[in-house]
């Protein structure tokens, strides 16, 4: 009840809703963006393992493994180099954005 009866004196004071409205929902816009982030990453590779994605010219984690597939036995590391890299990028992407909400909003952690 404390932060709407400050919102509205802020409001009342002159302050712009927006300025208002910016220190509340930043930190959830900043996990929804790292999350939609990641997730566009995991489709993308999702999609060109299955064939669907861009191109087959470019290089995409999802085509160089469903390409090594038949190379799996004899060369693990054909599979297990793009299979793990989309998964390091998600975790520092995930990483990062749970820092930055952390610096933002220090006393909510």
């Amino acid at each position: 009840m404390a932060r709407a009866d400050s919102a509205w004196s802020a409001l009342f004071s002159g302050a712009s809703a927006a300025w208002i409205l910016l220190p509340n929902i930043a930190p959830r816009l900043i996990v929804i963006a790292t999350i939609e982030v990641a997730s566009a990453i995991l489709m993308e590779a999702a999609l060109s393992f299955l064939g669907l994605g861009v191109q087959p010219l470019r290089p995409r984690w999802g085509l160089m493994i469903s390409e090594a597939k038949s190379h799996m036995f004899f060369s693990f590391r054909l599979i297990a180099i793009p299979g793990t890299a989309p998964a390091i990028l998600v975790f520092a992407i995930n990483l990062a954005g749970d820092g930055l909400r952390d610096m933002i909003t220090p006393e909510r952690s």
